[in-house]
C-alpha cells in the first residue's frame, strides 16, 4: 500500500501562526488511504519549536504517532547548518561565531527529553545518522517497503566551502539579493561543478571541532545509549581537511573574478 509522505515547512508556518500547512497534512491524512505517513522536517530538532511538535502531534490524536529522531555528529550538523543559513542568507557570520550561538541554544537531547512531555516514551525512536542505513532505518520501523520509490530522501548538494564564503560576502555587500537567491544558488553550483571545486572541506579547524566534541560529550554519550550503542560518544573530531584563511581568501578573490553579469542589477 502506497504511503503518503510530506515533507514541509510546517515549523516556521506555526512559528508565524500560519497553519495552512498542518491544515493540508491533515486534509491529506483522512484521504490518503495508505496506514504509514510520514512528516520530515529537520527544524523539528530545534529547542524553539517544541512547542510546535507538540501542535503537530496533537493534530493527529486519531493515529498512533511516533517521533524518530536522526541524530549526527554535532561538528556536522553545526556546519550544514552554517551551509545552509549563509546559502539562504539568513546569516553572514564567521563559522566562530555562529559556533557560538549553536552550542549556547541548541541540543539534541535537551529536545528529545522535552518531548517525552507529549509523547509516549516507547514511541520515541532515535538513530544515529548514516546515509548508508538511513532509508532501510525508516522501513525497518515503519514495516514497509521503499516509500521514496528509489529516490534518495536526503537529497540535499553541498555548496563548496568557497562558494559558501562567497554568500556570504555577498550577502553583506548586497543584501537586496536575498530575493534572488535561488538564482544565484543554482548558478553558483553550475559555477562549482565546471571548475570542479571539492565540496569535502571544511571551514572548521581542529580546535573547532575539539571544542564542540568536548562541550557535546556527555551528551554524545546519552544520545548513543538511547540510539541502542555503547556508553561512548557515538562520534569523534575529525581530522581531515579544512580550508585555512589564506586559502579561503585567494579562492574568494579567484571566484569574484569567475562570476560574470552585474551583480548589482539582480538585486
Amino acid at each position: 500500500m502506497q504511503n503518503w509522505v510530506s515533507h514541509s515547512g510546517v515549523v516556521y508556518d506555526l512559528l508565524a501562526n500560519n497553519r495552512e500547512s498542518l491544515r493540508k497534512m491533515q486534509e491529506e491524512a483522512k484521504l490518503s488511504r495508505s496506514e504509514t505517513g510520514v512528516i520530515s522536517s529537520e527544524d523539528f530538532s530545534y529547542l524553539f519549536s517544541c512547542g510546535v511538535l507538540q501542535e503537530t502531534i496533537d493534530a493527529f490524536t486519531d493515529l498512533d504517532v511516533h517521533l524518530v529522531y536522526f541524530v549526527r555528529a554535532h561538528d556536522k550538523w553545526i556546519e550544514s547548518m552554517y551551509n545552509e543559513d549563509v546559502k539562504r542568507m539568513r546569516v553572514n557570520c564567521e563559522i566562530s561565531d555562529y559556533i557560538q550561538s549553536k552550542i549556547n541554544s541548541f541540543s539534541f537531547l535537551r529536545a528529545i527529553n522535552f518531548s517525552e512531555r507529549f509523547i509516549k516514551k516507547e514511541n520515541i525512536h532515535v538513530f544515529i545518522f548514516d546515509p548508508k542505513t538511513f532509508s532501510s532505518n525508516i522501513m525497518d520501523l515503519l514495516g514497509v517497503g521503499d516509500i521514496w520509490d528509489g529516490q534518495t530522501p536526503w537529497d540535499n548538494p553541498s555548496l563548496s566551502v568557497n562558494c559558501v564564503e562567497l554568500l556570504r560576502h555577498m550577502s553583506m555587500e548586497y543584501p537586496e539579493l536575498v530575493h534572488n537567491v535561488e538564482m544565484l544558488i543554482d548558478n553558483l553550483y553550475r559555477l562549482q561543478g565546471h571548475l570542479g571545486l571539492e565540496t569535502d572541506l571544511s571551514f572548521m579547524s581542529s580546535d573547532h571541532n575539539a571544542m564542540i566534541f568536548n562541550h557535546y560529550f556527555e551528551e554524545s554519550i546519552g544520545l548513543s545509549e538511547l540510539s541502542g550503542g555503547p556508553s561512548i560518544p557515538f562520534w569523534t573530531p575529525r581530522t581531515g581537511l579544512f580550508i585555512t584563511q589564506s586559502q579561503q581568501s585567494r579562492a574568494l578573490e579567484f571566484m569574484k573574478t569567475v562570476i560574470s553579469g552585474d551583480i548589482k542589477g539582480m538585486g
